[in-house]
């Protein structure tokens, strides 16, 4: 029996009613915004608890749920289906299949495998103890009832068959608990044993209490043949009656135990540490290793196939993911995409169309990546993991992607600008503290310095990539305020220079377009907040780019200041209509308007007004963007999409097309009808635009899921659990540019017309 609670219908609701009540239920991943397709990419493999049902592994990450089958695996996070957070701590599976999943602090969510639909299970809606869940374990009691139990940081709660049985939470009710912080609990025949931060607890079916001493401090129970283990650090404990036997004989000194699974007449313990991995204990022989390898396992299940899969997390990343035992050796597996280094300083589309991303965070190493809407590759950053230094930019020339480092100490040789084409890595010694970079029209390399100690911060270089000779413009060479320089873009003999608490440079390179500085002919201009008609919205700028029409977006720690034709400034502020007047990211379109990224307040499009006059406003927030302070942006080649880069993943959102309801065609099936074993597949005509959306029966079970099709895209095999579908009636639910609609498909099976 399922521990998710059913609605049950009145007897009077007609079959259409209810088929168009489901259907209004379904969930549809492209839907999150009404107004445009979001995804989301975030680390899937740092896995803190792995279930089984089925032959199907589900993994609770720090990046989502992540669905393991025998041949590939699905990621969910919070955004397109309702997931109430994307960092999940345990998970477990009730009787009907549903996989609850516990959040570090908003409480659970229920995800339901034949809907892919999650629901809430907050202490807003549930008697549960607070929203930080810890642990979650379902186990079956003497009379043969599903019993949930969770452990929170303010208490705990447990639920037979979904009703309310016993809990305790922290300010609201009066207990024996030793703490309110529950790390753990486990029901071993008809009491609950509980282990708190100050000691463990069990309870008595009269509600009674008892403190149990313990050796040492207890972190992990489980039920094994009517008894109780226990864990802490690495060291094992079994209760039988009144006593403890101490049952850590084979297991190495340096682990600390995160999991067990009992099973019959064996328990599998995961542990993590130098010496972690997973581990089996039999009464006969004790604890042995599984296999050789050593990882930091987190937590163990088996599949209804017998395979033991391990959730492990590294936090180098190269021992993390999911583990799977076939019964001789372990095989690691991954989700592919951007690593947890997440704090994203730079995107680059390539003129290939090839996204390039870099990061740089504190206290980990940097990251240099790319994706070209099928495959990830990833590269530790600085000479593939050789140099530590931070990525705070790329550019591409050519075939050859230059990577800008900054801020080293003094002596440190780790900040020079580096360059790699394919697997070969090469660097310019003398260029060094680069924070970030341009490319001119001429194919000249563009570098800015800005280092914290101000004597290393040099001013511009302009780098000529094929004979790796420079030029360096400082100061006194230009006539800069200040050399620590913040942004750079060069376009049509002008170089924009944004300094960090010095104004903005507009520096014209003069009638031949060669940059000479002082005693040539080029011509600068400094712009200050203290301006007239030419005040810029503050003294430090943050990013610079060059829309198609020649003007200058400047983003600022107080606004954005737009360069016109007649030299002045055009002044946009949080009064005008964005969320934050602190820029943080900022990328220009063909329409005349932009996207920006304001700090901590998500990605604010800005759309030239209907009369030409101004801009409107439309800012989009978490949860669609998987953390709302933005640092970089860019657009794809065709300005459909636009990529947000963020302090804690990536995320792309492709707006629907704005096209007017009466000349558009409406979406429609083809062939329709289709008949089974004919054609490889159903399409989609008409539309207007790209498409996106899902197909389902009359009970209102989806059977496929697309997304930005064309007409030329199978959005349906025509198959259910693989399997041809039965021959019937099937909705299409689509979204495009025409808005929702709802369509209607009939499946034969007969004999192909010719």
């Amino acid at each position: 029996m399922s521990l998710v609670r059913t609605l049950r219908m009145i007897p009077s609701l007609s079959i259409a009613t209810l088929t168009l009540f489901l259907l209004c239920l379904a969930p549809i991943r492209a839907f999150a915004q009404s107004d445009g397709l979001w995804r989301t990419y975030l680390y899937g493999n740092d896995v803190r608890d792995v279930v089984a049902s089925g032959d199907d592994v589900y993994a609770a990450t720090t990046g989502g749920l992540v669905r393991w089958t025998s041949d590939d695996y699905e990621q969910w996070n919070r955004e397109p289906l309702g997931l109430l957070s994307d960092s999940l701590r345990t998970a477990v599976v009730d009787g009907g299949g549903n996989v609850w999943l516990g959040t570090e602090r908003v409480g659970i969510s229920i995800f339901t495998p034949d809907t892919r639909s999650f629901a809430p299970y907050t202490s807003l809606l549930e008697p549960i103890p607070g929203d930080r869940i810890r642990r979650l374990h379902i186990q079956t009691d003497d009379e043969g009832q599903e019993v949930l139990l969770v452990a929170a940081e303010q208490g705990y709660s447990s639920f037979v068959d979904g009703d309310l049985r016993s809990s305790c939470l922290e300010g609201v009710d009066i207990c024996d608990l030793p703490s309110f912080d529950i790390l753990d609990l486990a029901l071993v025949g008809d009491e609950l044993w509980i282990a708190t931060a100050d000691g463990l607890v069990v309870q008595h079916p009269d509600g009674s209490w008892t403190a149990v001493a313990t050796p040492f401090d207890i972190l992990v129970l489980a039920t094994y043949e009517d008894a109780l283990l226990a864990a802490g650090g690495g060291r094992v404990i079994r209760r039988t009656g009144d006593e403890w036997v101490e049952v850590g004989l084979g297991l190495p000194s340096a682990i600390v135990v995160n999991d067990f699974l009992p099973g019959e007449g064996s328990v599998l313990l995961a542990a993590s540490g130098s010496q972690g991995g997973v581990f089996r204990w039999s009464d006969a022989s004790g604890w042995a290793r599984l296999g050789t390898d050593v990882f930091p396992a987190t937590s163990v299940t088996v599949t209804e196939s017998g395979l033991v899969v391990a959730g492990a997390s590294d936090v180098g990343e190269r021992l993390d993911g999911i583990w799977e035992w076939d019964g001789a050796s372990w095989r690691q597996r991954k989700v592919p995409g951007p690593a947890l280094r997440a704090f994203y300083r730079s995107l680059r589309m390539s003129q290939d169309g090839v996204l390039w991303f870099s990061t740089a965070e504190r206290s980990r190493a940097p990251l240099v990546g790319s994706f070209d809407g099928a495959s990830w590759v990833l590269r530790n950053g600085g000479q593939n993991g050789a140099l530590g230094a931070w990525t705070f930019n790329t550019e591409q020339v050519g075939d050859e992607v230059f990577l800008a480092h900054c801020c080293c100490g003094e002596g440190d040789l780790n900040c020079m600008l580096e360059s790699f084409v394919g697997d070969e890595y090469r660097t310019l010694e003398d260029v060094r503290e680069i924070w970030t970079l341009d490319v001119d029209e001429q194919g000249f390399l563009w570098g800015a310095t800005n280092h914290g100690d101000e004597t290393r911060s040099k001013g511009v270089y302009r780098v000529d990539p094929t004979s790796r000779t420079f030029q360096l413009f400082g100061a006194a060479d230009v006539g800069f305020p200040s050399n620590q320089i913040t942004a750079i873009r060069v376009a049509n003999g002008v170089a924009w220079v944004g300094t960090f608490d010095a104004g903005l440079v507009r520096w014209s390179f003069g009638s031949d377009g060669i940059p000479q500085g002082i005693g040539g002919d080029d011509v600068v201009t400094i712009y200050k907040s203290t301006g007239t008609l030419d005040r810029i919205a503050s003294d430090s700028v943050r990013q610079i780019e060059i829309a198609s029409d020649g003007r200058a977006w400047i983003g600022t720690t107080a606004g954005i200041s737009i360069y016109e034709s007649n030299g002045t400034f055009t002044n946009l502020g949080a009064s005008s209509g964005l969320p934050n007047a602190e820029i943080t990211a900022l990328a220009v379109d063909q329409s005349g308007g932009a996207w920006v990224g304001t700090r901590d307040s998500g990605l604010t499009r800005l759309t030239p007004g209907a009369s030409g006059v101004g801009y409107e406003y439309t800012t989009y927030r978490a949860p669609l963007l998987p953390n709302p302070n933005i640092e970089a942006l860019a657009l794809s080649l065709d300005e459909r999409t636009v990529w947000c880069g963020t302090t804690r993943g990536l995320a792309s959102f492709t707006p629907l097309r704005t096209v007017d309801a009466g000349s558009a065609e409406k979406a429609a099936p083809f062939p329709n009808p289709f008949v089974l074993g004919c054609t490889d597949g159903l399409r989609l005509s008409g539309g207007g635009g790209l498409l996106s959306g899902v197909v389902v029966d009359l009970d209102g079970r989806i059977l496929s899921r697309f997304e930005n099709v064309t007409p030329d895209d199978v959005i349906w095999d025509v198959t259910d659990g693989g399997e041809p579908a039965a021959p019937g009636l099937y909705i299409v639910r689509v979204q495009g540019p025409r808005d929702l609609e709802s369509v209607g498909v009939a499946v034969l099976d007969g004999a192909c017309s010719r």
